[in-house]
């Protein structure tokens, strides 16, 4: 049977002029991300989310902790008098 729909030939390519059988260039996979080789999308996922929450902790317990020790250090600042000549 020729000119079957499995068999490509001259008069395909005469009524679709567009489809070209050039090899194309391999896609980046969808599940790897080019920022980050070898992470999955679940992974990438997770460590966005968690990122936030984590950085949000740990500035605010360094601001605790640093507020705590301005504060035990202010009344030895406020206890003494420290002449005007030292200002």
């Amino acid at each position: 049977m020729a000119g079957g729909i499995y068999e490509s030939g001259s008069a395909d390519r005469a009524r679709w002029p567009s489809v070209d059988r050039r090899p194309v260039a391999p896609r980046p996979s969808p599940a790897r991300s080019p920022h980050l080789p070898g992470v999955k999308i679940v992974a990438r996922y997770i460590l966005k989310e968690h990122a936030g929450p984590l950085m949000f902790a740990l500035s605010a317990l360094t601001s605790l902790l640093l507020l705590n020790f301005v504060a035990k250090k202010f009344g030895d600042l406020v206890g003494k008098e420290i002449g005007r000549a030292h200002v």
